[in-house]
């Protein structure tokens, strides 16, 4: 057991009233969510704000960005089902910082005491994921002129179907995410080429280490540290996060 006396810097922070907000999904990116709301509210960047919807309890989501009117939020337990267009209730309670110097004695159990046995709580797996449904058809009629009777008709029909899935908290504190699509092309007067197509925009795993600034992904998926997007087939490393660049 250390004892030390040391003269500081600190800030506290006075919390007033919780505050209760309404906002809505405006776009999905893997487990985190953009919503419609930012600092002009009280929104503010590393800020912990609860989340919930009419059927679903609250659930803490760290505040990763925040602009003047969106933020981009992620989950520190576990996830809201939820899809873009979804009305949120965001409550938080916002923070006054006050300065002042102090001096403390402070009291610091040695590393060589922390007990073996002491281990952090594993989280359960978490797994959600959504169908998607659609049909885009085009029917035409077309007269040359007056003096040809006879008309020319084309149809188009594409029906489709999108599945997604995102697991986490797996086994190894691993992730997973697939999302797909596949769509079928009928034209009337022609044959089209490969009218079935399957489309895979996402099948990767995902891992993030707690002790090391490091992570991991590998598989098809959508690389967010690439300043111009889009997908990647491969493997990422990823060393740094929002402390360690």
């Amino acid at each position: 057991m250390c004892v030390m006396t040391t003269q500081a810097q600190e800030t506290s922070v006075v919390a007033v009233d919780p505050v209760q907000l309404h906002a809505k999904v405006i776009y999905l990116s893997k487990n985190q969510l953009y919503i419609n709301i930012g600092f002009e509210l009280g929104i503010q960047t590393q800020d912990t704000v609860w989340i919930s919807t009419q059927t679903q309890e609250q659930v803490p989501y760290k505040v990763v960005q925040s602009s003047s009117n969106s933020s981009l939020v992620q989950p520190l337990d576990k996830l809201l089902l939820v899809t873009i267009g979804n009305e949120l209730i965001i409550t938080f309670s916002p923070n006054q910082k006050e300065e002042k110097q102090i001096a403390e004695t402070v009291n610091r159990e040695s590393i060589l005491g922390i007990s073996e046995g002491r281990k952090t709580a594993s989280r359960e797996a978490v797994i959600s994921g959504r169908y998607v449904f659609g049909l885009n058809t085009v029917a035409s009629r077309t007269l040359w002129n007056e003096h040809i009777k006879e008309a020319f008709y084309r149809v188009s029909v594409e029906p489709q179907v999108g599945y997604s899935l995102r697991a986490t908290n797996l086994a190894g504190g691993f992730d997973f995410n697939l999302n797909t699509r596949m769509d079928y092309r009928y034209y009337s007067k022609n044959t089209i080429e490969l009218p079935l197509q399957l489309r895979v925009y996402d099948f990767s795993i995902q891992k993030k280490f707690k002790k090391l600034p490091v992570q991991i992904e590998a598989g098809r998926f959508s690389n967010d540290f690439n300043i111009f997007g889009g997908y990647w087939d491969g493997l990422l490393i990823n060393i740094g996060n929002q402390h360690v660049g």
